[in-house]
């Protein structure tokens, strides 16, 4: 009986536990769909005043895509917009134009939120849009 009470118990423990998924969002722009996981938050190195928000964009056109302005992606925590996208690489990487691979992009970036310290609860709120600004965000070949 104790063993089972027991496993009973670790199960119930398991089924309460967060299954680690990680929030993400999915927009369409220019026929095709955008789609960014977020992954962390931390200051940004340069200035500790900023937060840095970490993810990943994956974009899949209805047709094969050449390239995409990343910039167009822009990210709302709350009444909060991204002040920039940046590819998070150990390199400087253009983010317009960004070029596909095999007709699709899938990309490790970063949102920059100036002033503002945030958390990985503030992600749960997170949205990314269009930057109206913007027109022409996906190249086709």
């Amino acid at each position: 009986m104790n063993k089972i009470t027991g496993g009973t118990f670790f199960a119930s423990l398991l089924a309460g536990c967060s299954s680690g998924s990680v929030p993400h969002q999915t927009i369409h722009v220019d026929g095709a769909v955008v789609e960014a996981s977020f992954k962390t938050t931390q200051a940004a190195k340069d200035d500790p005043h900023d937060s840095l928000v970490f993810g990943t964009l994956r974009i899949v056109g209805e047709r094969r895509i050449k390239s995409a302005n990343l910039d167009c992606v822009a990210l709302r925590l709350g009444n909060r917009l991204s002040e920039e996208i940046a590819v998070d690489s150990i390199a400087s990487i253009l983010t317009d134009p960004f070029p596909a691979r095999d007709g699709r992009i899938l990309v490790d970036v970063y949102w920059v939120f100036p002033e503002v310290k945030l958390d990985a609860q503030d992600l749960t709120n997170a949205r990314i849009e269009k930057l109206a600004k913007l027109d022409r965000c996906i190249t086709y070949e």
